[in-house]
């Protein structure tokens, strides 16, 4: 597909990524024009609902200009109107479908929700249309709140009984209407709409969601990662059998990869850490130290205090970053085990960060397996895997070395937790591409961080601004379809100086101190650098 940079499967929905505007909305138009073909070829007339938004002019503009389709077997519907507007008002949704497309193309016929009297009529009469003509295809958008139609999270039904209703529209989406300069200010925007219900949209045998501009990249990230619920619309196209979503480099930026941050790394406050998140629409957050408690003795109120702060603000939880076999070999505690697992698993995580014991003259590699081989049919009977970790101070600590390792060990519960920044700490491997090279058939889950080599020491530094080749790894990733989370490890502090002994083993309030502002800055250069890749 010309100029897509990522496509993305998250559940049933497929998720295309592409460089600009006017690419995406000529792919989006392509793939709608050749349904329209196929269908044509085996039923007498097509059923099309179109969403009227500015996200649409690409895509319309594209589809217009499609050659082969007999426009006059086609019945052409929209899905919302504002209540309240005259008629001829230029931001009625009917009226820019009319000068879009209604008005550029021989429709068999056009159905405009703004031709009746009253809402009540609307509803009716329209749902019987939609009982009589079942839809076909539906080409839409999805708003800032991440609606679609005018579903708001507060009136969004997946199971509604009506085709259509009247809704009050919420404070996000009446702003959008501004952002978009449908509107000069938000009082002018009506308060009310009827609308197409979430099953009369999803009743269609395909969804064609087009999607561009920075003000939605947040609803893209929510839809494509975030937990299918009411509160994000949106995300029940990843229910759909037949539904594609369409976005630019500014809707796509943070949907590249799922991205999440380690919370300790921000704060011991999980609102703290999780409000970071949020700015920068991450996908999820990782769990080590909360509330200076380690994560395999987090209690049930503060696991319910977690779930709680991350359904806030719609994200997952990407991983359980335990320090289970971070010790010396003979030393664990197969109790540490049981409870990283118990509370990844009452966290809906299913990655459990382990080690390979601090290194050792007296390292016993085969005792190591037989215990990796123990914990893998462990985490298989629990449903979760074990993610090992390149630590420089532990004996796996490369990627070379922890690849040979997870051979030996061959569990398909066990696999590798792959930090690039790691290999600056003492290993003469790059990580990338030497250890990547190794190791990127194991990766289950990834790490970043950077660091430079300065007056013989390794320092931390802002991601993307020390010696880790970060572009290339994202190019290697994005190659070899890597499809898990890549997860900030800040492990830089921009006005602190922490204790090595603490970042040897991090956690505590001590650690977290300063993470806010040197995380932001990590989260910003994080994105900086996707861009740059998308627009290549």
């Amino acid at each position: 597909m010309m100029n897509c940079y990522k496509s993305v499967v998250t559940d049933k929905l497929t998720t295309h990524i592409f460089k600009d505007r006017d690419s995406m909305g000529q792919a989006a138009a392509a793939d709608g024009a050749e349904f329209i073909r196929q269908l044509l070829e085996k039923q007498a007339f097509v059923n099309i609902i179109f969403a009227a938004a500015p996200s649409q002019n690409e895509t319309l503009a594209h589809l217009v200009a499609s050659e082969g389709i007999d426009w006059t077997r086609v019945r052409a519907f929209h899905m919302d109107e504002y209540i309240g507007l005259p008629k001829q008002a230029p931001q009625c949704f009917g009226n820019f479908l009319e000068a879009a497309i209604f008005s550029k193309l021989p429709f068999k016929e056009v159905h405009y929700l703004s031709e009746y009297p009253d809402a009540e009529s609307v509803c009716r009469e329209y749902t019987k249309l939609l009982e009589d003509y079942p839809v076909d295809i539906v080409f839409l958008g999805i708003g800032e709140n991440a609606h679609i139609a005018f579903n708001d999270p507060h009136v969004a039904d997946f199971n509604d009984p009506c085709k259509l209703k009247v809704v009050e529209l919420d404070q996000t989406c009446r702003q959008q209407q501004v952002n978009d300069g449908c509107f000069a200010s938000l009082d002018q925007v009506p308060t009310h709409a009827v609308t197409l219900t979430i099953p009369a949209l999803t009743a269609a045998k395909r969804m064609i969601c087009t999607v561009p501009a920075p003000t939605k990249a947040a609803a893209a990230v929510k839809t494509m990662y975030g937990p299918i619920h009411e509160n994000v619309p949106a995300t029940i196209m990843r229910n759909h059998e037949n539904a594609t979503m369409y976005l630019d480099a500014d809707s796509g930026l943070h949907a590249l990869f799922p991205v999440s941050v380690i919370t300790d790394e921000i704060s011991q406050d999980i609102e703290v850490a999780c409000q970071l998140a949020d700015k920068y629409h991450l996908a999820a957050i990782e769990i080590r130290s909360v509330e200076d408690t380690a994560p395999e003795k987090l209690t049930d109120a503060q696991i319910e205090k977690i779930l709680a702060v991350a359904a806030k603000y719609n994200l997952q939880i990407s991983a359980l970053c335990s320090s289970v076999l971070k010790c010396e070999q003979g030393q664990e505690n197969d109790a540490q085990l049981d409870g990283a697992i118990a509370v990844a698993k009452k966290l809906g995580c299913k990655i459990v960060r382990a080690f390979t014991y601090f290194k050792s003259e007296n390292y016993d590699e085969a005792a190591l397996v037989k215990k990796l081989q123990k914990y893998g049919q462990i985490a298989r009977d629990a449903g979760v895997v074990l993610a090992i970790e390149n630590e420089p101070s532990v004996n796996a600590s490369s990627g070379e070395k922890l690849a040979k390792l997870l051979d030996k060990v061959d569990c398909d519960h066990v696999g590798a937790l792959w930090d690039p920044g790691n290999s600056l700490y003492g290993e003469t491997e790059p990580g990338y591409p030497d250890g990547y090279r190794f190791l990127k058939d194991h990766i289950v889950h990834v790490h970043l961080k950077d660091a430079v080599h300065a007056d013989g020491e390794t320092q931390g530094v802002a991601l993307c601004k020390g010696e880790a080749d970060f572009p290339g790894l994202f190019r290697a990733l994005k190659r070899d379809g890597y499809e898990g989370y890549v997860t900030l490890e800040t492990h830089y502090k921009k006005n602190v100086t922490i204790d090595k002994e603490l970042m040897l083993r991090p956690g505590g309030s001590a650690f977290s101190e300063g993470g806010v502002e040197s995380t932001d800055e990590c989260l910003e250069n994080l994105f900086a650098c996707l861009y740059q890749l998308i627009k290549e």
